[in-house]
């Protein structure tokens, strides 16, 4: 997902393979404002990141037990004001 500039919330649907390890690899970087990033399943939502202006990250995470047997997850990104030239990508394994 990029954009010139963004408030709001996009949700993304993630599926995994079957074989899934249960990880979330993301790359992102904001020129300006301030980006939430969570992570959701079952209507449960846990934020992974926070990313600010200036900011840019390339990083995996494992995802806790609780994704175990989850096969999508959603990915909400969520600005409450109005944020400026971003760059958002994630796959889940």
């Amino acid at each position: 997902m990029k954009f010139s500039d963004f408030e709001g919330i996009y949700h993304f649907k993630l599926k995994g393979e079957n074989d899934s390890d249960h990880t979330l690899e993301y790359e992102a970087s904001l020129d300006e404002g301030e980006v939430n990033v969570y992570v959701g399943v079952n209507g449960e939502n846990e934020l992974i990141f926070t990313i600010k202006g200036g900011e840019s990250y390339d990083n995996t995470i494992a995802l806790d037990d609780k994704y175990d047997d989850v096969k999508t997850i959603y990915v909400i990104v969520e600005s409450e004001n109005k944020s400026s030239n971003g760059d958002f990508e994630f796959e889940y394994n």
